[in-house]
Order: structure tokens, then C-alpha cells, then sequence
């Protein structure tokens, strides 16, 4: 019982998590780092990181075929964020990557460096 409700808790905060980068990356394309319109989407996904690092020292958000998942925790994709998984599917596809791992080491100031590399 008490993996089950871990497990719906961590892919509920790993499907906000999926949103709130799409929203980064999307908002990245449009604005500049420095811009103001880009520091609450960097804020809220970086708290969605600590949100997901309260439960674990580190997780990553994984492609295994066309589906993104938290660690083992598949991802459910529904109509609130098809469009943020299917972007985020799709760059990952692109740049060749498999996975990102974010630890408690991750900064403000990372995150901003790794959306516009």
C-alpha cells in the first residue's frame, strides 16, 4: 500500500515536474535569460525539483521508447500534458539523450546554464 500511494505521488510530481520544464524550455525560446518573464517558470520548475528531491536523494526523468517516466515511474500522459510530454519526448529524441539525473546539488543558476545550452 505504501509503495503504491510512493509511486502516485512521485509520478503526480513528476507529470508537474514534465510541465513546468516544458513551460522553461518554451519560454527559453521566446526570451532571453535575463528577461523577467523567464524567472517565475525557472522558479517553479526548479520547485518542482525540490519537490521530487524531498522523496529521494536523486531522480531522473527517463525516454524508454515514447514515454517519459521518473525513475521507473511512468509518466501518465493525458490531455493537461500531452503537449509537454510530446515536446519533451521529441528533444530528447534529438539530442540523442536517454535521461537527465538531478541531484540535491542542482542551482538556480545551473538550471538557467542547462536551458540555454
Amino acid at each position: 500500500m505504501k509503495d503504491r500511494i510512493f509511486e502516485e505521488k512521485r509520478g503526480l510530481l513528476g507529470k508537474i515536474f514534465s510541465n513546468n520544464l516544458y513551460i522553461l524550455f518554451k519560454t527559453a525560446l521566446i526570451h532571453d535569460i535575463n528577461n523577467i518573464a523567464f524567472i517565475a517558470p525557472l522558479e517553479r520548475t526548479m520547485e518542482s525539483i525540490e519537490n521530487l528531491l524531498d522523496m529521494t536523494n536523486s531522480f531522473s526523468l527517463r525516454l524508454i521508447q515514447e514515454y517519459l517516466f521518473i525513475d521507473d515511474i511512468k509518466i501518465k500522459v493525458d490531455i493537461e500534458n500531452f503537449m509537454a510530454s510530446m515536446f519533451l519526448i521529441e528533444e530528447m529524441k534529438i539530442r540523442g539523450i536517454g535521461s537527465l539525473t538531478f541531484n540535491s546539488e542542482i542551482s538556480l543558476p545551473e538550471l538557467k546554464r542547462f536551458i540555454y545550452a
